[in-house]
């Protein structure tokens, strides 16, 4: 069996073709605000075109007028819906350095599970418990079909990796700066993370000074995105992503102008430039890489040939 993610919305996107059994809503948040406007609820109804005739849709912590549009078109398609909150809970969490710590239950698994995920912030507690309740509704909703055991999920999610998610790389041997990826790209994930870094700083797993590096694509709301993670920092680089679609870059020039009156900032538009740049201003402190998926992406590849 296999698993696709959507790529924009849900009602058009091209992966609506295939009748999915199972069809999972994490969240609703203002992204891709040119394609499906500025109304959560109206950006809800695109993404619940994926439910599909008969089949089981489990949501996350979407609630108010987003939650009412997936529970309609549930309806209206007769599908089984499983909602975070309700059927299944997150409850009990601990953050850590090393991830998460939480007990999941759901209505497969009164008894619930201890789960420990390598995945940091409470809030991936969440995304996890939805995916053991997607895996459990796929496998029970077929004839015969049976749920996998506790010890395998445990064991499955203990494993997991997840490049770009407040990815943390150590210093090398010659010592220098810890870098942070993430490619935190909407309000919502940079809110998230700015908490992450300001706990991780607090408690001294990240030193300062915290170095923000970032290239954010020109249809986000780089403002939003930048604001708390400017709030966090010690000092920030901006660029531009080698990797980024012409057309869909920021205006650099733009950016640094109205963020500079938020703190100190440098602009470099030589991404290799600008990746220096952080490193020698953070020195023993943190380098914090995000903004987009491009911008993380180009950064890992470069410290990857850096290494051999």
């Amino acid at each position: 069996r296999d698993r696709v993610e959507v790529g924009l919305g849900g009602r058009l996107d091209a992966t609506n073709v295939l009748h999915a059994e199972v069809a999972v809503v994490t969240s609703i948040d203002l992204d891709h605000a040119d394609y499906l406007g500025s109304d959560p609820a109206g950006i809800a109804r695109e993404k619940a075109g994926i439910i599909a005739e008969g089949a089981t849709v489990v949501i996350g912590d979407v609630r108010d007028g987003p939650r009412r549009e997936i529970f309609a078109s549930a309806e209206r398609r007769a599908a089984r819906v499983v909602a975070f909150g309700e059927a299944v809970t997150a409850t009990e969490i601990r953050e850590a350095a090393a991830g998460i710590e939480f007990r999941y239950r759901s209505g497969d698994r009164p008894a619930g599970l201890w789960i420990v995920s390598p995945l940091r912030g409470a809030h991936q507690a969440v995304n996890v418990a939805l995916a053991v309740a997607a895996v459990d509704a796929f496998t029970t909703g077929v004839p015969g079909g049976t749920l996998v055991p506790g010890e395998v999920v445990t064991a499955a999610v203990a494993g997991v990796c997840w490049p770009g998610r407040f990815q943390v790389e150590s210093p090398g041997p010659m010592g220098g700066a810890t870098h942070v990826y993430d490619i935190a790209h909407n309000p919502a994930a940079a809110a998230i993370l700015s908490g992450l870094l300001e706990r991780a700083l607090d408690r001294g797993e990240l030193r300062r000074p915290a170095v923000l590096l970032s290239a954010v694509l020109g249809d986000k709301d780089w403002r939003a995105v930048l604001g708390p993670l400017l709030a966090v920092a010690d000092d920030a680089v901006l660029t531009d992503a080698p990797s980024a679609p012409s057309g869909r870059r920021w205006d650099l020039q733009a950016a640094a102008t109205e963020l500079s009156r938020r703190g100190s900032l440098t602009v470099e538009p030589d991404f290799e430039r600008a990746l220096v740049r952080a490193d020698e201003l953070a020195g023993e402190g943190t380098v914090v890489v995000t903004g987009s998926c491009y911008t993380v992406g180009d950064a890992l590849r470069l410290r990857r040939d850096a290494s051999g």
